[in-house]
Order: C-alpha cells, then structure tokens, then sequence
C-alpha cells in the first residue's frame, strides 16, 4: 500500500514538471473601461514561454488615443488618453507575441471607452475692482471637447449682465463690472455634442462660479481742463473712477456745484461742449454722482482766449452786450462779432432760445406772395402752388382746368354717345344724349378758347413764366 501511494505521487510531481516544462505560451491579463480624455493604462503578460518577448497589434485597431508603451519585455502597457472618436464605445482588437523560441500566441480583447458627465473645474473666480475691466477664463472637464458656455438666468444665482459682465460661448468672463460683490454666485451652463454612452443629460451641466468684486472710493480724476477760443468749438470730457457706476451708460451723473462754466459751455452726460462768446475765466465746481448716490467734487478753471481769427472783435470791443446763457439775438446782432448768434447791439434784444426760429418761420410765411390788395385792407394768402406770384397761381389754375377739360370731354362724349346707341328711340334719353354731347362742346370750346385768350393776353402785355 505504501509502495503504491509512493508511486502515484512520484507520478503526478513528473506530470507537474513535464506539463511546466513544456506548456504552450499564453497571454494573461485583461483591460479595464477607459474614459474619454483621461489618463488610461492596462497591463498584459506573456506567461510560460521563452523570453525575450515581442508584442504587436494583429487585428482591429486600438481606441484612438492609445496604444503600446513598449512592443519588447514580458510584461507589456497600453496607454494614453481615449479621444472620443464618432458614437463609437467598444473597441475589439487582436494582440499577438512571439517569445524567442519562434512561439506565436495571439488573444483577443474587448475595450470600452465611456464618456463621464462634463465637470467645472473653476468654481471661484478671481477677484476684480469694480469700474476696472476684468477677464476670466472658465475650465472644465470630461465630457468632450469642445465645450459651450452659456450665461443662464438661475432662480438665485446672478446674472452676469446685471454686473456688466458678459460670458463668451468660450469660457471667457470680460467687461467692466459696475457692482460690488463677495462671493456672489454666476449661474451658467456648460454643453457638449452627445456623443457615446453620453446622452443630452450627461452632455450638459448647469453650474456656477463664484467671483468678488471690491468697490473704492469716488473720484474725479480728470486734473485740469484745456483753455478754449472765442467763436471756435469746445469740448473737454470728465473722467472719474470708482464708487458704482450706472450699469447702463452714461455711468455718473454729473452737474456743477459752485460756479458756472464759461458762456456758451454746457455739460452734458461728462462732456463740456459748447462755442465760447467772449473773452473770460471761469472757475467752477464739478460735482460726480453714482448710482449709490455717493459724490465727490472738484475745483476747475476754464480760460477763453480772444479770437485768433484776423479782424476777430468781441462784442464788447464792438460796443454791444451778450446775451445770458440759453438765449439768442433776436435782433440787432453786430456785424462782425466773433459770435452774431450771442451777440446783440442791444441786451434788450435777447430772447429765450427757440423764440428766434418762431419769428423767422413767421417771417418765411410772410414772404408767401408778398401783401395783396383785397377788399379792406391787406391780408396774406398761403401758396398751396408752390408759386412765387399771384400772376403764376394763375396761370396754374388755368392749366389746370384745360387739362382736366381735355381729359374729361372725351369720356362724356363716348358716354353720351353709348346712351344714343342705348336709347331704342325712347325720345327722353335721346334728348338727353344730345344736350350731354352740346353741354361737352361748350365746355371744351370755352376752356381752349380761355387757354388761348390767356396766352394772347401774356404775349401783348410782355409776361413771361408759366
């Protein structure tokens, strides 16, 4: 009996050894599922065999974005970075290694490429100053490129409009921010093409990133303005910074607090514009304002230079006055002044702004034909015509009377006509016919005959026109 168990195990140890010693050259290992854009290895080894090894692809083809580390060794990787490459998931390929006795071994193998949902990575922001313009670039992850950003209204989050901020379809936060803010929440959406495992849901996520903006004192920061010219244009803009600005333009508001600025200047929305009258030094106070309602104030000075214009006089030099700001010469405006529109002989002649271009429309309206005689006493009559004389209204009637004769006269004719053929000798349309046909004659014959009487009368008495 012992001699027997003693037999049986010498027997299974030289099955083991003959079996290792000559057992066929295999592959061992499999690959786990890749994800689209990140990181990937998966490990194969070529087990038994005599070594050194040699790898290589035989069939299919690899994901796209991997492939091998090294083709020699026993143990051998495939590595990368799956790109994403049409709804494809699986991939099915064929590896093969020959070890250094000849020996051919191929296996075949199964990897899945799968698509996580899209993730921000930028989920704070980097602080700005309110009034200063600010860039940011978002970031993301997963998914597939290209990403979309979009800036979406989210119950609770801000909007980044409201900040005077935009949110380019490219990640990029830009503009000038108008408010300030600590940790305030953007909401926006990042979204991809579907592709893969990877459906419309997986393809988007709503998100937010959260930015600072610190807000600094309101100032004026224009130093001084330049000097200006009597009787030539003017302009100067107001700066400042700081403080919260309008998020819709014009940012502050701006007025003047003591003083008043040279005549002929008017601030408008940050800008002095205007032309100088005459010669002088103005100082003045600007006040800014912003949305907040907070203010600052700074001292100017205006200096108006006489004119540089040869033969140039200031209505003071020509022995008038000016008129005070926002009126204008009605009348008695000196010849030669630097400025005939805010120069009077006389300051009684100043009117409120807009009174003069109501007289001169007055003025036109009496220019029509001029005073005519008409019963008691004169009065003006308008010129529906467009003519420039009485003579020409009409000479223009007439034509037209001649011409609506001739255009008019035939019809009746053809229509008094149809009615005699019509009548079947009913006695009363066929005297009706008739007196249509004489009625039309007459009519035709005296409008020729006043054409004619008309363009006799013009001939003899030398009038020409018309």
């Amino acid at each position: 009996m012992k001699r027997t168990i003693l037999v049986l195990i010498l027997s299974f140890l030289f099955l083991f050894i003959a079996n290792e010693a000559f057992a066929a050259l295999g592959i061992t290992g499999n690959f786990p599922e890749a994800y689209v854009s990140e990181e990937y290895s998966g490990t194969l080894t070529a087990s038994r065999g005599t070594p050194p090894y040699s790898w290589s692809l035989k069939e299919g083809t690899f994901p796209p974005g991997l492939g091998f580390s090294s083709k020699e060794g026993e143990t051998v990787e495939i590595i990368g970075r799956p790109e994403q490459s049409g709804a494809a998931i699986r991939y099915d390929f064929t590896i093969r290694v020959i070890d250094n006795s000849g020996t051919i071994v191929s296996r075949g193998f199964s990897l899945f490429i799968r698509v996580r949902q899209i993730e921000s990575t930028t989920l704070e922001g980097t602080a700005g100053t309110v009034g200063e313009p600010y860039n940011f670039t978002l970031g993301a992850r997963y998914g597939i490129t290209p990403y979309i950003w979009e800036a979406r209204d989210v119950v609770g989050y801000a909007r980044f409009r409201d900040y005077g901020l935009e949110l380019s379809s490219d990640g990029k936060i830009t503009g000038v921010s108008c408010k300030s803010a600590t940790d305030r929440h953007f909401g926006f959406r990042i979204t991809h093409e579907p592709a893969g495992n990877c459906d419309e849901d997986c393809a988007r996520v709503l998100t937010y990133v959260s930015l600072t903006f610190s807000s600094v004192s309101l100032e004026i920061t224009t130093a001084s303005l330049p000097s200006g010219e009597v009787g030539k244009e003017y302009s100067a803009t107001l700066s400042a910074h700081g403080g919260e600005p309008n998020c819709n333009p014009p940012p502050y508001s701006w007025g003047i607090g003591v003083g008043e600025l040279p005549a002929g200047l008017n601030l408008i929305d940050g800008t002095i514009t205007g032309t100088p009258s005459q010669e002088e030094t103005k100082d003045f106070t600007v006040i800014v304002t912003d949305s907040k309602g907070d203010e600052n104030a700074r001292n100017f000075s205006i200096i108006i230079n006489p004119s540089s214009e040869p033969g140039a006089k200031t209505c003071p030099e020509l022995g008038g006055e000016c008129c005070p700001s926002g009126k204008s010469c009605s009348s008695g405006k000196i010849p030669g002044a630097s400025d005939c529109l805010e120069c009077c002989g006389d300051i009684t002649n100043c009117v409120e702004a807009g009174e003069e271009e109501e007289e001169e429309e007055e003025e036109e309206e009496e220019d029509g034909f001029g005073p005519v005689p008409w019963g008691l006493g004169w009065f003006k009559i308008e010129n529906p015509l467009a003519a420039e004389s009485f003579e020409e209204v009409l000479d223009k009637l007439i034509n037209f009377i001649f011409w609506v004769g001739i255009t008019v006269a035939p019809i009746m004719l053809i229509i008094a006509g149809f009615m005699l053929v019509t009548a079947l000798g009913d006695p009363k349309r066929v005297e009706t016919a008739k007196k249509m046909i004489l009625y039309t004659l007459i009519g035709l014959a005296i409008v020729i005959l006043a054409k004619g009487l008309i363009a006799v009368l013009k001939s003899i008495l030398g009038v020409t026109g018309g």
